[in-house]
């Protein structure tokens, strides 16, 4: 069974990682999914985060 996910859930999920500072997720155009998600994030001073972490924290939802 698929599940809509929207971009505020993946926002409020990635919001909650002790190195975000600030997050902003959207919508793109997707040929398999007919839409996806990116992520746009600005860590707070001193705090490194990978793609993998994101994704990792993201997983949750």
């Amino acid at each position: 069974m698929e599940k809509n996910i929207y971009s505020v859930q993946v926002e409020e999920a990635i919001a909650k990682n002790e190195a975000v500072l600030e997050v902003a997720v959207i919508g793109i155009p997707d040929d398999e999914w007919g839409e996806s998600v990116k992520a746009f994030v600005v860590t707070k001073r001193g705090h490194d985060l990978s793609s993998e972490d994101i994704m990792e924290t993201a997983k949750i939802i």
